[in-house]
This record gives structure tokens, C-alpha cells and sequence, in this order.
């Protein structure tokens, strides 16, 4: 009964998670779309041309990356506690609660900038084909400076804490593919293990370099000119969707019921259009 008990826990939090990711991801892709019309309109504004959809476009994106990285560290967070303590659970409730409050954090501070300046809080830069940069011009400097605690907040203090979770996750799964002995609970547990291992080494190789970039840059250890600001903007522009786009791979890959479905939902399309 422990053993049933503490199985639909940990299924239905992981269930949670891996919703989360799909939904961040999902629109993290929907919002690349008019980045790459930008892109194929030799880098004009299209649809950016609109203030209001510049805007919510770069309140959307800011808020989306900082999600998919706080996703990444809950996700690494409770596998490495799930596997250092085997028989404990966390409600689905208390998850819930988690991811919606970050959300609503993060909107928060991604929005600051349409406090202080409603007309044209953000503007289209050319060589990115976004509205990635909001307008300090009318901003106090204690704005600013929150701005810049939101950015170490979802970008750059999340990964060592990612780091620390992937290393006891990688050393904890070696610990159990010895110690195991076929057990389908076990097996399991590994399999589980070492997909929550996959997405975070995936989300370390594209994003760490794309962080230190922001952490030079933010102490000055880089030299601040346009150059410089379009290198950080056009590295996120690059790895998050990269990000993202890698996350389905590994999920059709890593979870045998996804392909099912995906390959059951292929075959009915196959039927309908034949039939048609």
C-alpha cells in the first residue's frame, strides 16, 4: 500500500511537471512564428509594427524563458529528493501552488517596464527580428534595477541549484543501476531518473553559456555596446527555442506511452485522409 501510495504521488507530481514543460514549450514555439516572419521579410517589423503586440510579445517571451527555467530546476529539484528519499512524497496541490506562484512572479517582473512606460515600454531590434529590449529611458533606476534581480532570479541563480540536482541525479542513478536487481519498481525509477537527467543536461548545454554571457555582462566584465547587447539578445533569441524544440525529441524518445499515442494519432489521420 506505501508502495502504491507513493507511486501515484510521485506520478501525478511528474504528470504536473511534464505539463507545465509541454505548455511552456508549446507557446515558446508559437512565439517564435512571428520572429521568423520578421526573419523571411529581410528582419522588418511585420507584426511587431503593432506597439501593443510588441509589448505583450516581449512580457510573453521573458516570462515564458524564465518558466522553462524554473520547470528545469523543479524538475531536477524533486527527482534528486524522490531518489534521495525513496519513500517520501510531495502533494500534487503543493506543485500546483508552486508552479502557479513563479508564474505569477514572473509575469510580474517581466511587466515591469509597462509600468513606467505604457506607449513603447519595449522596441524591435533589426538584427534579433524582436521586441527583446524594454525602453529605460523612462524607467527610475530602482526599475532598472529590479529588472536586473528578475533576470538573476529565472535566468542565472536557478542553474547552480540545477547543477548541484543534476550531479546527486547522475551519482544517485549510477548508485541504483548497480545496486539493481530487475525489479520493475527499480526499473522504473532509473528510467524516470535518468529522463529528468536528459532534460536538464540539455537545458545546461544551451543555456549555461547564454547565462555567463548575462553575467559578464551585468558585472561589467564585457564591453557594453550595441554589439554586445545584440549578442545576449540573439543567444536567447537562439537557445531557448532550441531549448525547446530538443524536449519533444525526448519525450517521444524516453516515454513509451507518448509514442504510443503519437503513433496511434498518425495512424488515425492516415485513415481519415485516405477515407476522404
Amino acid at each position: 500500500k506505501q508502495w502504491y501510495q507513493r507511486r501515484v504521488a510521485i506520478t501525478a507530481g511528474a504528470t504536473i511537471i511534464y505539463t507545465a514543460v509541454v505548455i511552456v514549450d508549446t507557446l515558446i514555439s508559437i512565439l517564435t512564428l512571428p520572429v521568423a516572419v520578421s526573419y523571411f521579410d529581410n528582419r522588418n517589423m511585420v507584426f511587431f509594427s503593432s506597439q501593443l503586440f510588441c509589448d505583450v510579445w516581449a512580457v510573453s517571451w521573458l516570462t515564458l524563458s524564465r518558466m522553462s527555467v524554473f520547470l528545469v530546476a523543479i524538475m531536477s529539484i524533486t527527482r534528486a529528493y524522490y531518489i534521495t528519499l525513496p519513500f517520501s512524497k510531495i502533494k500534487e496541490r503543493t506543485m500546483c501552488v508552486v508552479i502557479g506562484s513563479a508564474f505569477a512572479i514572473h509575469t510580474l517582473g517581466s511587466s515591469i517596464p509597462l509600468w513606467y512606460q505604457q506607449d513603447a515600454a519595449h522596441f524591435f531590434i533589426p538584427e534579433v527580428a524582436a521586441c527583446i529590449t524594454y525602453n529605460a529611458t523612462c524607467m527610475p533606476t530602482e526599475a532598472t534595477k529590479a529588472v536586473e534581480v528578475f533576470d538573476y532570479i529565472g535566468i542565472t541563480i536557478p542553474i547552480p541549484i540545477i547543477i548541484i540536482s543534476f550531479i546527486l541525479i547522475v551519482v544517485r542513478l549510477r548508485k541504483k543501476r548497480v545496486a539493481a536487481r530487475g525489479g520493475e519498481l527499480e526499473e522504473n525509477n532509473i528510467t524516470a531518473t535518468a529522463t529528468v537527467t536528459l532534460f536538464t543536461g540539455i537545458y545546461l548545454l544551451f543555456n549555461v553559456p547564454a547565462a555567463i554571457v548575462v553575467l559578464m555582462y551585468y558585472n561589467e566584465l564585457l564591453e557594453i555596446d550595441s554589439k554586445t547587447v545584440y549578442l545576449i539578445a540573439y543567444m536567447f533569441m537562439l537557445v531557448i527555442p532550441l531549448n525547446a524544440a530538443c524536449n519533444p525529441i525526448i519525450y517521444f524518445w524516453r516515454m513509451k506511452q507518448m509514442r504510443e499515442e503519437t503513433l496511434t494519432a498518425i495512424k488515425m489521420l492516415r485513415v481519415r485522409y485516405v477515407a476522404s
